[in-house]
């Protein structure tokens, strides 16, 4: 009977041990075989979402950033850092930009102790400007060969500012944030590009924001057929940042346009007064949905979109379609982003795994911007 459970024990506990083991694989060694080499006048980052406790992708992740030109790296959301993961980020040297996603708010003790135990721990590296004192919303600032990149963090879960009733919503916008990012757009006219990180996307059914009509190959190929839609983003404030974006980019201001928030009571107003139109928008950035999708929102077609897969060693979900392995580059899911200012274009390349359900790979995508 013991030898059973001791088989048992030994059946279950060396594959978790063997998933969390990066051993195996040598970002040193990648880059020898595969040399990133990323051009003066080109800014790159890194992007990866979606741990939930795991290190699968933050350590291969804190590798590439320390090895190559990359300028920072980009968690968008569900992180549930353990300790040591806290001490990696801490170690990468670089700055590693993080929002809170839906676990981090009301898993890990809310958006105070976000803002306490993960925000503030690395500001000294991250040098992020917030905006407010308790909040975990966010701007950066970076410049390299004469270019400027402004990256834009949104928090979707100020759960803290509602009552528990209210907190049932899938997504919350303070009217506070609403007009935090107003601001920071109008004072982002002479950057060369902005970059807006998120956790959940913006493609919702019930609003008609799914483009069956415009897929890729950085589109998981279960989402493509996912009957309701490609993410889990809140009924009630969907158009709300794509909407200002809109305005920012056509200059067709909004005015006093109100959108419902965290329930039928709660309402957001938005007014825009941004001057004439403006061409540096890219791109969001975020993941939740735990597949890959990276496409231009419908009715919004120069709104770029890109959600990158589960980062953990699991498979994350039945909507991923990556073969992962227990170890070694295809058992954790990178996008690295390279923005040429020059010729206005955005490459994601992936980094890690690669190959698809159906044999083929998901390697290099570029849109313009």
């Amino acid at each position: 009977m013991k030898k059973h459970i001791y088989l048992l024990l030994i059946l279950f506990v060396a594959p978790l041990y063997a998933c969390n083991n990066l051993e195996t694989f040598d970002v040193e060694e990648s880059l020898d075989i595969e040399p990133i080499l990323i051009a003066e006048d080109e800014i790159a980052f890194l992007h990866i979402s979606d741990t939930h406790g795991s290190d699968r992708s933050l350590e291969p992740a804190c590798g590439y950033l320390k090895m190559t030109d990359c300028s920072f790296g980009l968690l968008s959301g569900d992180i549930i850092a353990t300790a040591e993961m806290k001490s990696m980020l801490k170690r990468c040297t670089k700055p590693f930009l993080m929002i809170p996603g839906n676990h981090d708010a009301y898993d890990d003790g809310g958006e105070n102790n976000f803002r306490t135990h993960m925000l503030d721990p690395m500001q000294d590296i991250n040098n992020v400007v917030f905006g407010s004192k308790t909040c975990n919303y966010w701007h950066r600032d970076f410049y390299k060969a004469g270019y400027s990149l402004r990256v834009i963090g949104i928090d979707q879960w100020q759960i803290d500012h509602y009552s528990p009733k209210e907190r049932e919503s899938p997504s919350i916008l303070t009217q506070e944030q609403i007009d935090w990012l107003i601001q920071t757009l109008k004072d982002s006219y002479d950057f060369d590009g902005i970059i807006i990180m998120i956790h959940e996307g913006f493609g919702n059914a019930m609003v008609g924001q799914r483009d069956i009509n415009s897929t890729n190959d950085f589109i998981s190929i279960y989402a493509k057929d996912y009957p309701n839609c490609y993410d889990y983003v809140g009924v009630y404030n969907t158009l709300i940042i794509p909407d200002i974006v809109e305005a920012y980019l056509t200059g067709e201001n909004l005015q006093a346009k109100e959108y419902m928030n965290a329930n039928y009571l709660d309402k957001v107003t938005v007014t825009t007064d941004f001057q004439g139109a403006h061409d540096n928008f890219i791109a969001y950035f975020g993941g939740h949905a735990h597949w890959d999708m990276v496409e231009h929102l419908k009715d919004y077609p120069r709104q770029l979109l890109s959600l990158v897969a589960y980062g953990g060693y699991r498979t994350g979900s039945e909507f991923n379609d990556l073969i992962k392995s227990a170890n070694g580059p295809h058992s954790f899911t990178i996008n690295m982003n390279i923005v040429d200012f020059k010729n206005r274009k955005l490459t994601i390349k992936r980094l890690g795994s690669t190959v698809k359900v159906d044999g083929t790979k998901r390697e290099e995508i570029s849109f313009s911007f």
